[in-house]
């Protein structure tokens, strides 16, 4: 009786973590679209100068802050996944889940903690001048090098490998069979995406803009059933 009700606590807590990392990922096109835009073709240099901005500055440190909780939201919901799957696929559960904690853990540090580093820097790059702010142009460009490169290989190749393989494990069991094959869908384009750069095509647009609400969709629908378990 003492471990079910213990399931359920954690099965609650990883639906409400996922159903959270979602809003947020709603949340993010709404704090782009009110935070002030840089010039159509800009350079590092123009991005520091636009955070360091005091009416731009809460934006960017909104930005950091809110990837470093999706994130955080994603790394708690995978135990509560693993659970509620492993009876049904243990393999699956066990890589899917482990892989979507690495993911989280990755991104978080790759991409949210960089994010507020480059604030930090953007502020420093102003106070500096001659040599010192070329070594600080220097640094940031090392942290979004890193960045960027982390943030392929989590948000998209990790992220759509631990999708597709939790996915699979739903096709049996206590989620719907819908839940799974949408799960498929977006772990499939999350996945094929980040190799897209290599074979540019306008067909490529369409897929590139239904992958955050594919992902929101799966993230609320599987959310809401680890809650009612």
């Amino acid at each position: 009786m003492t471990e079910t009700l213990n399931l359920k606590g954690v099965f609650k807590a990883g639906g409400i973590s996922i159903i959270l990392a979602a809003i947020i990922l709603i949340l993010f096109p709404v704090v782009d679209f009110l935070a002030p835009s840089p010039p159509p073709e800009h350079t590092l240099e123009d991005d520091l100068l636009l955070m360091s901005r005091p009416d731009a500055r809460p934006f960017f440190i909104a930005f950091g802050t809110m990837i470093m909780l999706a994130n955080f939201f994603e790394f708690l919901a995978a135990p509560a996944l693993y659970l509620a799957l492993r009876n049904v696929h243990h393999t699956y559960s066990v890589l899917g889940s482990v892989i979507l904690a690495a993911k989280g853990l990755i991104h978080l540090v790759s991409t949210g903690v960089a994010s507020l580093m480059m604030l930090s820097l953007s502020g420093s790059h102003v106070a500096s001048s001659g040599e010192a702010r070329t070594a600080i142009l220097a640094t940031a460009e090392a942290v979004a090098a890193a960045r960027n490169g982390f943030d392929i290989v989590a948000a998209g190749f990790l992220i759509g490998v631990a999708t597709i393989i939790i996915s699979l494990a739903m096709l049996k069991g206590v989620f719907p069979r819908w839940i799974g094959w949408i799960g498929i869908l977006t772990g499939t384009i999350a996945v094929v995406l980040p190799f897209a750069g290599l074979y540019p095509s306008p067909l490529l647009f369409p897929i590139f803009v239904i992958r955050t609400p594919l992902f929101i969709i799966w993230f609320i629908s599987v959310g809401i059933k680890l809650y009612r378990l």
